[in-house]
């Protein structure tokens, strides 16, 4: 019997992780753009739990904001590009346990960040998708030429 990973992942075919496809680079996209709805979800979670709020009087500890940075372009585009372009990150990728603690490391990074001073998560956030849509611009440009 397959594991669940296998039969996830025997459905699509190689032309959605192949971002120089149409439909691998359309794919993406989505993606981003469905971690950028679940970040503003978490967002409204934490504020509307009482986790976080939105205080000016509180200052942003820029050390943090740069650490922040550092592990969203990391974990958004350094992570993804040993995705696009290494063969064991990629069959690694496809494993049910490794994207179960990916989405949860980041996530929960994020909720870490968020919960010591919003602009922290927020900083977080845009890094890694700014990260992630470079590495898909760049990887479908590369591919292209």
């Amino acid at each position: 019997m397959a594991s669940l990973s296998e039969r996830w992942f025997s459905r699509f075919s190689d032309d959605w992780e192949d971002s120089s496809t149409v439909r691998g680079f359309f794919g993406g996209l989505w993606q981003i753009g469905l971690q950028i709805v679940l970040y503003i979800l978490l967002l409204n979670l934490t504020d509307s739990l009482g986790i976080t709020s939105f205080d000016s009087s509180q200052k942003a500890n820029a050390v943090i904001i740069w650490v922040a940075v550092f592990l969203g372009v990391l974990l958004g585009g350094g992570v993804n590009y040993l995705h696009y372009t290494r063969e064991r990150f990629k069959q690694l990728g496809r494993t049910f346990t490794y994207r179960t603690t990916m989405i949860i490391g980041v996530y929960g990074l994020y909720l870490v960040l968020f919960s010591i001073h919003p602009v922290h998560g927020i900083m977080f956030a845009l890094a890694n998708i700014v990260a992630k849509i470079l590495l898909l611009l760049g990887m479908t440009i590369s591919r292209k030429l």
